[in-house]
């Protein structure tokens, strides 16, 4: 867990201005820093305070924090500057859902024919702080409110039409809802100066037919639609060999 200095006095102070380094990418006394191929404008060595931690845990008190602490040592990190932006959200994120599933087949036998129908419903809230360039890379840390009200849903159907055949068609979409950035509606930002939070409402329509051989085993071939990505529509076809292994109770397929 590395801790940083304070380079500057324009830096906003942060509630908690430390990380967390993973082991395998610290080096032992003077090992070489070996330069990744990414495009940056410069490779900034920056010295910080280094906590190591001895022994694992969670939902530690602050009072036992020391406890975990089995030293201190001086810390050369290195980071890439100029490679873009990065934005981090903190605060509480609520998510509900609600699924069902309604099940027919004629005359009550669905070794022959039968329907399903399925379908999930969500909605998440979230409220907590936007912080805005978190790297520093461009204009400098800034902070501000951030709250949204965001739903999605799907809703597919599985008509077996023969014993072994089946068909089927899935509905997707993600709707982006409301959303208020404090540092928009501040001005200090614009919402050009927050692409992923672009409202934007993905969808994707998927058709697909199988054929079960046995009852071990199912061929699908899939085609998809799908419309993540703003102003791209992603064609996907995809062929599975479905199998499965384990006990099961003696019957006929």
């Amino acid at each position: 867990m590395i801790g940083n200095y304070k380079e500057g006095t324009d830096r906003p102070i942060q509630p908690i201005d430390i990380f967390l380094k993973s082991p395998d990418s610290v080096l032992d006394p003077g090992g070489t820093v070996v330069i990744p191929p990414v495009k940056a404008t410069i490779f900034h060595h920056e010295a910080e305070l280094g906590l190591v931690i001895g022994r694992k845990g969670k939902d530690i008190k602050p009072a036992q924090a020391f406890d975990y602490i089995i030293g201190y040592t001086a810390f050369v990190d290195v980071s890439a500057r100029g490679t873009g932006r990065g934005n981090s959200f903190s605060g509480k994120s609520r998510l509900w859902a609600l699924s069902g599933v309604l099940k027919w087949a004629p005359n009550g036998n669905p070794f022959y024919n039968n329907f399903k129908l399925q379908g999930e419903y969500f909605r998440r809230n979230e409220e907590g702080t936007l912080a805005y360039d978190a790297l520093a890379a461009s204009l400098g840390t800034q902070t501000g409110r951030l709250s949204t009200r965001q739903s999605g849903w799907y809703l597919q159907s599985v008509y077996q039409f023969m014993p072994q055949w089946r068909v089927g068609y899935r509905y997707d979409r993600l709707d982006a809802g409301n959303m208020r950035i404090g540092l928009v509606d501040s001005g200090a930002l614009a919402a050009a100066d927050f692409p992923i939070l672009a409202r934007y409402n993905p969808t994707r329509n998927t058709l697909m037919t199988d054929w079960s051989p046995s009852e071990f085993s199912r061929i699908r071939l899939q085609y998809a639609r799908d419309r993540s990505r703003m102003g791209i529509a992603d064609n996907q076809v995809f062929v599975q060999y479905i199998m499965s292994l384990g006990a099961h109770g003696a019957h006929k397929f």
